[in-house]
């Protein structure tokens, strides 16, 4: 929140940075580039912010809608146009980003009015030999700013970008980004709490005793109450919902054996198979 304070104040005091944009006035051709950015705004008779208003209505979003994403959308998208790409592939780069595509709208925002305040233009940030400066330099001055938080999805946003722009990524990370960020890393890091590890043989001898029970009438409300809520729990932590658009792979139903194929979507992501056997015990 103090971040968001900040850019709000540093957006009262600069005018002459409105005035002074990110486009370079020299080498951009306003009229493609306006029609073109026309055309990102309505992707298949859809605004970006219709789009956003139908996900969610959270205090993040309604600034990307406001006023605190507009800015790093314009330079996102000036600085692809600038490297070739059509409106339609650059639509496709944002579709896939799906909701983090607002985060690095904002983000971008503070470093386009950084870049502007520096007399920066898209055609400079095209042209650079070594990124890393600028994005070292950029990190500096947001380190008093800015939360650990804000520094690492910013630190994200402008290594994507140039990376998007063709530039190598030894030139986008070295040893001195890493240095200056080593501090916010480790600050922000969540605190990893202890894992409790249960043995399959006393989960099965709880389940089948809570089971007893009930059957017998034995639990008051309270307690049937938390065995009810015990799978709900599991069904939660266990992200099923990436569970229900998986691949049943039924061939050996018949020896009791089902087979559940799908995608992790958070790092490490890749494939995964998950094999359901059929419970010797009644009460599971």
């Amino acid at each position: 929140m103090q971040g968001s304070v900040r850019v709000g104040k540093r957006d009262n005091n600069s005018t002459g940075i409105e005035r002074a944009g990110v486009v370079d006035s020299c080498n951009a051709n306003y009229s493609t580039l306006e029609k073109a950015t026309g055309q990102l705004n309505r992707p298949q008779g859809r605004s970006m912010d219709d789009e956003a208003q139908t996900e969610t209505t959270s205090e993040e979003y309604w600034d990307f809608l406001g006023r605190r994403g507009e800015k790093g959308e314009q330079l996102f998208k000036k600085c692809l146009l600038n490297t070739g790409l059509t409106g339609q592939s650059m639509q496709g780069i944002i579709d896939g980003w799906h909701g983090s595509w607002k985060r690095h709208a904002c983000s971008l925002t503070i470093f386009a009015e950084y870049w502007a305040q520096q007399s920066g233009t898209v055609l400079q940030l095209s042209t650079l030999e070594q990124p890393y400066l600028t994005i070292a330099n950029y990190l500096t001055y947001l380190k008093l700013l800015e939360s650990d938080a804000c520094i690492k999805q910013t630190r994200n946003s402008i290594s994507t970008i140039f990376e998007l722009m063709g530039k190598p990524m030894i030139s986008i990370r070295n040893k001195i980004f890493e240095q200056l960020m080593n501090e916010h890393v480790d600050r922000a890091a969540k605190v990893r709490k202890e894992i409790r590890y249960w043995k399959l043989s006393q989960l099965m001898q709880y389940i089948s005793k809570q089971a007893t029970l009930r059957d017998e009438n034995m639990l008051n409300s309270d307690q049937l109450m938390k065995v009810s809520l015990t799978p709900i729990m599991v069904y939660t932590v266990l992200r099923m919902a990436e569970v229900q658009r998986a691949e049943l792979r039924i061939e050996n139903a018949n020896q009791g054996e089902i087979v559940i194929a799908t995608m992790t979507m958070k790092k490490p992501r890749g494939p995964v198979e998950k094999t359901l056997k059929a419970a010797q015990y009644r009460t599971v």
